[in-house]
């Protein structure tokens, strides 16, 4: 049995995530697509990673430059990971894979991650109308 305390902010997150999502059906999958984003990018490497498919879609050899302590397989291996996470999508050419950042699924994750800092935006910028007003 959980404290009270446990059991409160719990309840907060449950109402900060149906603001967001309306339902529970919803909110369900959005948690887990969110766990399974942040989980993805815990790992240095597959953030390095995302931020330059972000800028431009690059083929797993193109990425490999980037990293010379890392193989090709270990770039692929990455890849991989934030690819089952949803944040990249990848198109074949040939015998060429190339892989770019999932733009609707960072939206997504960035959404789902505001509701940690929005309510201190909210606090700070009420903070900043008192000081004007004095």
């Amino acid at each position: 049995m959980g404290s009270a305390a446990t059991d409160d902010r719990e309840g907060f997150v449950d109402k900060v995530f149906l603001r967001y999502t309306g339902c529970d059906a919803v909110r369900e999958r959005e948690g887990a697509v969110v766990e399974s984003a942040l989980k993805a990018l815990a790992h240095e490497g597959r953030r390095e990673i995302l931020a330059l498919i972000s800028a431009e879609e690059r083929s797993v050899n193109d990425l490999a430059e980037y990293f010379p302590d890392i193989s090709g397989p270990a770039v692929s291996q990455h890849l991989k990971v934030l690819r089952e996470a949803g944040l990249v999508d990848v198109r074949k050419e040939g015998t060429y894979r190339y892989y770019r950042a999932n733009a609707a699924q960072l939206e997504e994750l960035r959404q789902a991650l505001e509701m940690f800092w929005a309510p201190a935006i909210d606090r700070l910028n009420a903070e900043i109308v008192k000081g004007e007003n004095r």
